[in-house]
Parts: structure tokens; C-alpha cells; sequence
């Protein structure tokens, strides 16, 4: 099995070059025929280039989409923490509103006492 694999291997390698051989010995001895091999060899690695960039060119806008799609998600994550920051300072400045009339309240309560004892004491 080896030896075959190792036989086809060879046999590949050896028509490959009888190929290259026969190529440039052609293309030596006729010039238009150069010519003729050298354009469509052109115009075959054009058409390979073309395919790659226009792979690229897709990968590329797929990319800017699934960016595009990431930015309006996290927009809408912002936005969203937005609105809570919001809805939190709303809510500071109520609580720290209940927080000063309860100490205003206290403070009058101190000072009602603070008198009542006054006149209790002077009574």
C-alpha cells in the first residue's frame, strides 16, 4: 500500500515536470504561442484575484454589519443605563428631599421642646 502511495507520488512528480518541460520548450519555439499561454495565463489569475477580493470584499461587509448590529445593541444598552441614571438621581433627590423635611421636622420638634421645657421651667 505504502509503495503504491510512494509509486503515484513519483509518477505525479515525473508528469509534472514532462509538462513544465514541454511548456517552456513550446513557448521557446513559438513566440505567438507564448503570447497566447502568457494571456490566458493572465487572464486565469485575474479571474482567481477577482474571486478573492470579491470574497474578501463580502467577509468584509459581513463584518460591518454584524459591527453595525453590535453598536445598535450596545446603543440601546446605554441608553437603557441612561434612563436607570436618570430614574436613580430622580429618586436621590427625592429621598434626600424626605430626608431634609425629616430633619426639619426633628430640628422643630427639638426646638418645641426645647421650649416647652424652657417655659415648664420658668413656670
Amino acid at each position: 500500500m505504502e509503495e503504491e502511495k510512494n509509486y503515484q507520488k513519483i509518477n505525479y512528480e515525473e508528469n509534472l515536470e514532462e509538462l513544465k518541460f514541454d511548456q517552456v520548450m513550446t513557448l521557446e519555439e513559438d513566440p505567438a504561442l507564448s503570447a497566447g499561454v502568457v494571456r490566458r495565463t493572465a487572464e486565469s489569475r485575474m479571474g482567481k484575484l477577482s474571486k478573492d477580493i470579491n470574497s474578501l470584499a463580502s467577509q468584509v461587509y459581513r463584518r460591518m454589519d454584524t459591527l453595525e448590529f453590535q453598536m445598535n445593541t450596545l446603543g440601546d444598552r446605554v441608553r437603557k443605563v441612561e434612563e436607570r441614571l436618570s430614574a436613580l438621581e430622580w429618586s436621590t433627590d427625592a429621598l434626600g428631599n424626605k430626608v431634609t423635611e425629616g430633619f426639619n421636622k426633628m430640628t422643630e420638634g427639638f426646638n418645641k421642646m426645647t421650649e416647652d421645657s424652657t417655659e415648664w421651667k420658668t413656670k
